[in-house]
């Protein structure tokens, strides 16, 4: 849209998000306009009608998760904080009962175990940076939220 015609950009530019995406989908263009014209038309038009569809396919895809994460463990949905794809995002990481033995070693498995970081006299520790990021965001997720 930054490079549209001044009038379309005009016609747009005040529109939210989903009302503009549906918007440019819909554009069309005329042969007496000018070529420039016409290419920024369907450039915008081929570009929101790809947005629209990933953006169904996205809740779709959603929706199954939810079903799934809700058969597996709803409880997890009371926790406060705990959203469809944060309690996936935890499932996935705790994967099946045995794997891990403790809640000690889920953590370091998410990277919020402390580890030691003492200088020789000063005894400290400091978080743990490894382990899985996308688990260690679903723990802060939850945690800051609660």
């Amino acid at each position: 849209m930054v490079n549209a015609p001044q009038r379309l950009r005009e016609q747009l530019r005040a529109l939210p998000t989903d009302q503009l995406l549906a918007r440019c989908a819909r554009l069309r263009s005329h042969p007496t306009q000018p070529i420039e014209h016409r290419a920024t038309i369907v450039g915008l038009r081929r570009t929101a009608q790809r947005a629209l569809a990933l953006q169904a396919e996205a809740d779709e895809l959603h929706d199954e998760l939810d079903t799934l994460v809700g058969r597996l463990a709803p409880r997890l949905f009371t926790e406060p904080g705990v959203g469809v794809i944060c309690a996936a995002q935890l499932l996935t990481a705790w994967s099946h009962a045995g794997r891990l033995r403790s809640e000690a070693a889920f953590a370091m498995l998410g990277g919020a175990a402390p580890v030691e970081a003492s200088s020789g006299k000063v005894v400290r520790h400091r978080l743990n940076r490894s382990g899985d990021r996308q688990l260690n965001r679903a723990l802060h997720t939850s945690c800051c939220r609660a």
